[in-house]
């Protein structure tokens, strides 16, 4: 079967067999200078056997470094099936984030129902009250079936020893939900980049280069980080951090770096709930450098 797609591995492999040719390469260009310098009487035997040397230390690490390069590409399934493994990652269905917006769609939208029942509860609770009084029921003293009636504004009704009320704060049960589920988590992200997830429409993009402007994640300033070895998000926040700066090809805009609010509950005999703020500055250093350990 003709081959229909070409394959280029480069890896540390590679780099090594191809720096080694061009050690090797400037070697032998200065065998000309070497044996004119010996005609002219300017060789002397110590200066030729160096020369020598070096030039066989060069091949065999060349013939070696090359022998593994090529081991490797050998490893490789042909071609085609690669290529065609590829054509095939890029049109899953399964790999999609349609799922999981919809799924943050909706979840937005409990959050909304949420609120709408509590405000559909509140109004029946309100309702029965002014009902209540409209019977003429005091606010207490009445006592039906043994059961002591009381009716505190318009907020809760008692019925013995059982009551109703209104929930006033709707959003801090919403917290509170939210907190038991990820009470392991202190950064939260914007819903809206959950897309940026599957950007395999952006296959064959350009790449794009940044420089480094100071030390930081492991590599020193001057650096050139690429989109082969690096995430685009990743580059565009360096920039938006100004510690890089672009050099090649073009980056999307990093989102402004936000404050995170994270909610806890209170003791079960409070409802009410506390509050802190936890800015991101404390961990962007450490997460560049999680971000790199794929150089």
């Amino acid at each position: 079967m003709a081959t229909k797609h070409t394959i280029n591995l480069r890896s540390p492999k590679s780099d090594a067999a191809t720096t080694a040719a061009a050690e090797l390469a400037e070697l032998e260009a200065n065998t000309d200078a070497i044996a004119s310098a010996a005609l002219a009487g300017n060789l002397s035997a110590d200066g030729l056997a160096n020369h020598t040397n070096n030039v066989n230390l060069a091949r065999l690490r060349a013939d070696a470094s090359r022998t593994a390069a090529e081991a490797e590409l050998n490893a490789l399934a042909p071609a085609n099936t690669i290529a065609d493994a590829i054509a095939e990652l890029l049109e899953d269905p399964d790999l999609a984030t349609t799922g999981l917006t919809t799924a943050a769609a909706e979840l937005a939208q409990a959050i909304i129902r949420f609120r709408a029942e509590n405000d559909r509860r509140n109004t029946a609770i309100h309702a029965w009250a002014n009902r209540l009084r409209a019977l003429g029921v005091p606010d207490t003293g009445l006592t039906v079936n043994q059961d002591d009636i009381t009716i505190r504004g318009t907020s809760e009704i008692a019925i013995g020893a059982g009551r109703v009320s209104t929930l006033t704060q709707p959003d801090n049960y919403i917290r509170g939900i939210v907190r038991a589920n990820t009470s392991h988590l202190s950064d939260w992200f914007a819903p809206d980049s959950i897309e940026r997830h599957d950007q395999r429409d952006d296959t064959h993009t350009e790449h794009a280069t940044v420089k480094l402007t100071r030390d930081i994640g492991g590599h020193q300033a001057g650096d050139t980080l690429t989109t082969r070895t690096h995430s685009r998000s990743v580059l565009a926040t360096m920039i938006r951090d100004e510690n890089a700066e672009l050099i090649e090809g073009s980056l999307p805009t990093a989102p402004e770096r936000t404050t995170a609010q994270v909610f806890w509950a209170a003791p079960a005999n409070d409802e009410s709930t506390r509050m802190s703020s936890i800015s991101e500055q404390a961990n962007v250093d450490a997460a560049v450098t999680s971000a790199f350990t794929n150089d």
